[in-house]
């Protein structure tokens, strides 16, 4: 899930970047959401996606199961989005 988090993330850094002209690193959630121009469903998406993340990065460990349902419907919302 940790890997999953960071590189969906990370797309989504490049791809707000691109749009932008800023420097990827310094991406946000709101940043992404703002520059892609999304609905309130799916900013909370991104949102979940960034908060996941750091979750990850800095406990080791998330809250809640990441199953292979939710792990299709994040990355199709990611391809979605970086297109």
């Amino acid at each position: 899930a940790g890997e999953f988090f960071a590189d969906a993330s990370r797309i989504l850094q490049l791809r707000t970047a691109l749009l932008t002209g800023s420097d990827p690193e310094t991406v946000s959630a709101i940043e992404a959401s703002n520059a892609l121009k999304t609905d309130d469903q799916t900013r909370a998406r991104i949102h979940e996606i960034f908060d996941r993340r750091d979750e990850l990065r800095y406990s080791g460990s998330g809250n809640g199961s990441f199953g292979s349902n939710d792990r299709e419907n994040l990355a199709e919302l990611v391809e979605d989005l970086s297109r």
